[in-house]
């Protein structure tokens, strides 16, 4: 299970293997010497072992890992922190807190990574997930090394926790845009950095702010933009403007059919979710700017409506009366914006759980690659056939990464929304059952783009 085993499970699933950046490397640090036990160093520096990864060498029982968005309503989503629980049999005595707790500790950087072989016997690897270390402890067995647990947070958990009186009142920073606020709470917490692929223009400037807390001005902002932004797989944050799809790379196709392969590796699909319902509806939006101290201007409220929406599927309201924009002006593009993605119903596939498969070694050699690279923004090709013979078809994007990991055991579900097919520049991704049977032309999904009638 650790990076010096060479053999390959004969089912092709990955090992695992856990690295840290542990503060007993030379160099890491020299600000000087503790008073209270003397070898003991106080603070980072960018010396020679700064910023190493170190592999441990242990036995890893279980990998919990959480990390991604949840959506909300319509276009809003909220990055959710990213959590890891894991497990392992300290075996060179590295990981125990007992022995070794003045090299990992909490705050220590964290991460754990997938590894194996593909069918031509070349080596591969993925990050599964980066963090830091939060809590330690270890079991103690008779006869054998110590089984430890270690939980481990990401960026976002960092800068949820990191709280400050904050600046004096007005606060800094008016007319900044989306990414500006994040790179100012960022240098504010002096933790994390910007994913080099996040999006350069954006819609909305935003109001000043004290800088209290990190997290809650980066999460306000991307209200106020109807953007993303979430945490990739190296901990930095990806940051994406208002109507910007989802575009990574498209990793492979999703089947029920074994071996079906529309576009890169096939693999196969264990459960899917499709979900039709109005539970993200929204055909209210009621928009307001938050004031600045010791502006008692009456606020201007904004509100939009869609009445065929409501007529036909009830009400679906946002309500945020406290946007962090700048001037009143912005509020009714915002409102427009949240009622014209969220009017409809939406027709989408919520969750998939990929399965390589373990009755093909040489396709779950070539998929396990794929699964364990893709990350939040990446693409799946979806073809599920349903008990009646129809074909759904879809281009998916990945919002969250749930793995609950083991030896013996790998369980990976991805959260999804639509995506733009490739090739399709601008479209909302939506797919289609199949021509109505009933109507003929009628379609049983919208699509983003004009459809041409069956001939």
């Amino acid at each position: 299970m650790t990076d010096p085993i060479t053999v390959t499970p004969d089912d092709g699933v990955p090992y695992l293997a856990v690295d840290v950046q542990p503060d007993n490397l030379a160099g890491t640090f020299t600000l000087d010497v503790s008073e209270l036990d003397g070898p003991d160093v106080l603070a980072w520096t960018a010396g020679a072992g700064a910023g190493v990864w170190v592999n441990i060498i242990c036995d890893v029982q279980t990998v919990v890992a959480r990390t991604g968005a949840a959506r909300v309503r319509g276009v809003l989503t909220r990055a959710e922190a990213g959590t890891v629980v894991l497990t392992a049999i300290d075996t060179a005595g590295e990981l125990d807190p007992m022995t070794n707790g003045d090299a990992i500790h909490k705050g220590t950087p964290l991460r754990v990574r997938a590894w194996g072989y593909t069918l031509e016997g070349d080596r591969w690897e993925s990050v599964l997930w980066t963090g830091e270390v939060d809590e330690s402890s270890a079991q103690y067995l008779k006869n054998s090394p110590p089984l430890v647990t270690m939980t481990g947070v990401d960026l976002i958990g960092v800068l949820t926790a990191w709280s400050s009186e904050g600046r004096p009142e007005p606060g800094v920073g008016a007319g900044d845009h989306l990414r500006q606020r994040v790179a100012r709470a960022l240098t504010e917490a002096d933790r994390g950095t910007i994913a080099a692929d996040s999006d350069s223009t954006y819609e909305v400037t935003l109001a000043p702010t004290t800088l209290a807390n990190p997290w809650e001005n980066i999460s306000r902002a991307a209200d106020a933009e109807l953007g993303r932004v979430w945490v990739d797989r190296s901990n930095r944050l990806v940051v994406r403007s208002r109507g910007s799809e989802l575009s990574g790379p498209v990793r492979g196709t999703l089947s029920d059919v074994h071996g079906e392969a529309v576009q890169g590796v096939h693999c196969c699909v264990a459960d899917a979710v499709i979900r039709y319902s109005p539970e993200l509806l929204t055909n209210r939006a009621i928009a307001g700017r938050r004031l600045p101290p010791g502006d008692e201007s009456e606020k201007v409220l904004e509100r939009r409506d869609d009445t065929y929406s409501q007529a036909r599927y009830g009400v679906g309201v946002v309500d945020d009366q406290d946007l962090e924009l700048e001037t009143d002006a912005q509020l009714a593009p915002w409102a427009k914006a949240v009622v014209v993605s969220g009017a409809r119903p939406e027709l989408r596939v919520d969750s998939v759980t990929p399965a390589p498969s373990d009755v093909d070694l040489d396709s779950a050699l070539r998929a396990w690659p794929a699964v364990m690279a893709t990350g939040i923004g990446d693409r799946w090709l979806f073809r599920y056939r349903t008990h009646t013979g129809r074909l759904v078809k879809a281009t998916l994007g990945v919002l969250g990464v749930e793995l609950d990991l083991s030896p013996g055991s790998w369980s990976v579900v991805w959260a999804t929304t639509e995506a733009p097919a490739p090739g399709r520049a601008g479209a909302a991704g939506w797919f289609v059952l199949d021509a109505s049977e009933l109507g003929g032309t009628d379609l049983l999904a919208p699509y983003a783009v004009p459809v041409r009638s069956p001939v």
